[in-house]
């Protein structure tokens, strides 16, 4: 695999930014995605389980089963966790 092949390193909390490439897939979705600095990712953010604290590089509430695939495609290919 060719250093330019590697998926990137999966984002942990508070250590780096959300990979460059948000707003392409923000564009790629009929439903929204919600970063951190937005209004709406604090209530989609937070776990069912208040025992676990999470803070996701970004929250993706999906229109549709193409925007799953969006979403899975574009966390594998950016090497993030994916939480569902």
């Amino acid at each position: 695999m060719e250093a330019s092949d590697k998926p990137a390193a999966p984002i942990k909390e508070g250590t780096q930014s959300p990979p460059p490439g948000f707003p392409s897939l923000r564009r790629n979705l009929s439903g929204a995605l919600y970063e951190p600095d937005e209004s709406k990712y604090t209530e989609l953010a937070t776990a069912w389980n208040i025992a676990v604290i999470t803070s996701p590089a970004a929250v993706v509430e999906a229109a549709n089963a193409q925007d799953v695939v969006e979403a899975l495609n574009f966390a594998a290919t950016s090497g993030l966790p994916v939480s569902v």
